[in-house]
């Protein structure tokens, strides 16, 4: 809930093109409420403990939001982690829980990586784990912010069916703009 009421998802672009409109306006009702009320960050030196203890921690998210639940929870690690142990639980730490960390994890010669190119440095500013330039998956290079294809070759992503354009329009209209009749020319 605290991601939820600091994010205007409705004037956040991204959002609004790859979840449908109905999802994201549900969730607008959030309110903005102090850290402090929420028990975000006694959870996150506790996790904080156990990584420094040589534990290991997992990123992962339960559908509170496509596409930015896991960027929330790793921002949550980064209240008590440094940047770099918080990306840790996004990456290697959970290829060691799937015993996978030789395979998969992080970037090494002879490991399989699918790969997220950002156009900022997380290590500066762990939010900038949401501008991303790239995603490469399977070998496909795709443009963050599309998915259209663009190596090994170049093709569009598509219509988006879930989201038609009159829906995310961002004007005032008034509340029974819809049910007026068309006028006759």
């Amino acid at each position: 809930e605290y991601w939820l009421g600091q994010e205007d998802l409705w004037r956040n672009p991204k959002v609004l093109a790859w979840t449908p409109w109905q999802r994201v306006a549900t969730r607008r009702s959030f309110v903005k409420k102090p850290l402090e009320e929420y028990i975000l960050p006694i959870a996150s030196q506790a996790a904080a403990m156990i990584k420094r203890a040589g534990g290991y921690l997992a990123t992962g998210a339960h559908g509170e939001q496509d596409g930015l639940g896991t960027h929330w929870e790793l921002w949550s690690y980064g209240l008590a982690l440094t940047p770099l142990e918080a990306l840790e639980t996004a990456t290697i730490d959970p290829a060691h829980f799937l015993g996978v960390e030789k395979e998969v994890g992080s970037l090494a010669v002879g490991k399989l990586a699918d790969l997220v190119v950002l156009n900022g440095n997380p290590l500066t500013d762990l939010r900038q784990t949401t501008n991303i330039r790239y995603v490469m998956k399977a070998g496909r290079l795709r443009d963050g912010t599309t998915l259209d294809e663009i190596w090994p070759a170049t093709k569009s992503y598509g219509a988006k069916w879930w989201n038609p354009e009159p829906m995310l329009r961002t004007d005032v209209r008034a509340d029974d703009y819809w049910d007026r009749p068309i006028p006759k020319p």
